[in-house]
């Protein structure tokens, strides 16, 4: 229902209550701007749902305000919505500025989370890294999970409590941030953090179902994504984020049992990606249709810089006679006073040999006669 397309609110809401569409089995309202629906028509329409796949924006404060009791924690609407939809919640997309009260995701938690297959939080905002690991730890029969962020901090302390439940996990959109500290232009990774990123690749190891690992797609809609300007900005907290590096001194190892693995997006920061490691991938993922990295460069940057990373067009040449696309491959120019070329340095350093070019052209071997 899109209120662009002037929709007939009133005569929609009375066929829908007098269950014209038995058959319904999905309903998507689009309501981010000018509330499309009166607070009545709302409650209404939630009261009488019973499907299980909905995407709905939760009821934001200013359409619902008279329906919300003095000091409610949650919507009237909410809690109808789901307390009525006693056929198992299959899937549920939040697309919503104003995010999910924590009381509505608890109700979500005690009621859907044991059937619920397909959760999207991509567009969501609030505090959804601890929604995440209670999803990734709660939720049995997930098989697809969008989400924009989560803390690496918060996925270790989480584990030494609960494994994660989603052992079927098909599809992982999510940005993991490293959260390290002082991570300048020219500061390598300490071998402490780098048990840190094995931990986090051990977990991912164990989703032995997974096709798609796009860690790409949400750092675009990580900390103020409207704002395109940020690149010009030293201070941006879109800076401070550390992704996982894809390498196999950081744990990429881990992940050799990954056969599954048909897509793969990563975003690298300032990590390159040596050789080594893209022949690891083919070799170990056979059915990898689709490698995307992304990733920073300073403006002006001198070529032999820009060719270590995966846009280079020798890497992308290379991989695509290998029968694996590099669509969705980006990167992002900065300005010079955000770095430069003398003190600009991988933050994992080489690979996991002295002998780089020699490991590299082994490596490269191997995938060769494996094709």
């Amino acid at each position: 229902i899109d209120k662009r397309k002037q929709c007939p609110s009133a005569e929609f809401v009375e066929l829908f209550l007098a269950s014209t569409w038995p058959d319904l089995d999905s309903i998507t309202i689009t309501d981010q701007c000018k509330p499309l629906f009166t607070s009545e028509q709302y409650y209404q329409i939630l009261q009488a749902s019973s499907s299980p796949s909905l995407s709905v924006p939760f009821i934001t404060t200013t359409a619902a305000a008279t329906t919300v009791p003095a000091g409610a924690t949650l919507l009237p609407c909410e809690r109808r919505l789901y307390q009525r939809n006693r056929r198992s919640m299959r899937r549920l997309d939040v697309k919503t500025a104003e995010g999910i009260l924590p009381s509505t995701f608890e109700l979500l938690r005690n009621l859907h989370f044991e059937t619920i297959q397909k959760i999207d939080l991509i567009y969501c905002e609030g505090n959804t890294s601890q929604w995440s690991i209670q999803i990734l730890t709660s939720c049995p029969g997930l098989e697809s999970f969008r989400a924009k962020g989560i803390k690496a901090q918060d996925i270790l302390q989480a584990s030494q409590q609960r494994p994660w439940a989603c052992r079927g996990l098909r599809e992982l959109t999510v940005f993991i941030d490293m959260g390290f500290q002082n991570n300048g232009p020219n500061r390598r990774f300490t071998p402490e953090e780098l048990v840190q990123c094995r931990s986090i690749f051990r977990l991912l190891a164990d989703l032995r179902e997974l096709h798609t690992l796009d860690m790409l797609t949400s750092y675009a809609y990580a900390c103020d994504p409207c704002n395109l300007n940020y690149h010009r900005d030293p201070h941006h907290p879109r800076h401070l984020l550390v992704p996982l590096p894809i390498r196999l001194k950081a744990g990429l190892d881990l992940m050799q049992n990954s056969t599954k693995l048909e897509k793969v997006w990563f975003w690298g920061g300032r990590q390159y990606l040596p050789k080594r490691e893209l022949n690891w991938m083919v070799l170990n993922w056979k059915r990898l249709k689709n490698l995307a990295g992304g990733g920073r460069i300073r403006l002006g940057a001198p070529k032999s810089l820009e060719d270590k990373y995966i846009w280079a067009k020798p890497l992308q040449n290379w991989l695509n006679e290998l029968g694996i696309s590099t669509l969705g491959t980006r990167y992002e120019q900065y300005a010079e006073n955000m770095s430069s070329p003398e003190k600009y340095e991988d933050c994992c350093g080489a690979s996991d040999s002295d002998d780089e070019e020699g490991r590299e052209r082994e490596a490269e071997s191997e995938a060769a006669n494996a094709q």
